[in-house]
């Protein structure tokens, strides 16, 4: 892999009645911004050959508009469980058994497991925006790694671009 796109699912909605976790949707907020940002990723990311995410309600709402606004069919969707709540280590492991004909991944998942894989592939701390959050919900991570089929270990790649969704112009 080459790419790998990082996401964190959009804004939930914390009173929508779900009885757990698990199930918690994307409120107004994150619908929008889920579109917003894929907007964002098809202009100016290199489209995903494979895409991992967590089968949870809001993950699963964000990577649908994600594949609607780049065309992408479902079927690049790889539902993978253990990305819910997971550390960087089993998302490391996720990302190692992906098919290695594929030049970029994309990965919606959750945090702290996002933010801290970044840091793990990078070695570089996420800054801060101005809500003194690295990783705030809708949040995308760009990081190549070169040579491509680098080892993914601690600080193989390199954090290219970190957008959130409050950077999006307009």
């Amino acid at each position: 892999m080459q790419d790998l796109l990082l996401m964190r699912h959009a804004k939930s909605d914390w009173h929508s009645g779900a009885r757990a976790d698990f199930g918690r949707p994307l409120n107004e907020r994150g619908l929008r911004n889920a579109s917003d940002m894929a907007r964002w990723m098809r202009s100016a990311l290199p489209r995903p050959d494979v895409i991992l995410c967590s089968p949870a309600e809001r993950t699963r709402q964000t990577v649908v508009r994600v594949c609607a606004e780049w065309g992408l069919e479902a079927d690049r969707i790889v539902w993978e469980s253990r990305i819910y709540e997971a550390p960087p280590g089993e998302l490391l492991t996720v990302l190692g058994e992906t098919d290695t004909a594929a030049r970029t991944v994309l990965m919606v998942g959750h945090n702290p497991g996002t933010e801290l894989l970044i840091r793990e592939l990078t070695g570089a701390e996420v800054p801060v925006d101005e809500g003194g959050k690295a990783v705030p919900t809708g949040t995308v991570a760009h990081i190549r790694f070169d040579p491509p089929d680098a080892p993914l270990v601690r600080g193989s790649g390199q954090l290219l671009r970190v957008m959130r969704p409050r950077q999006l112009p307009g």
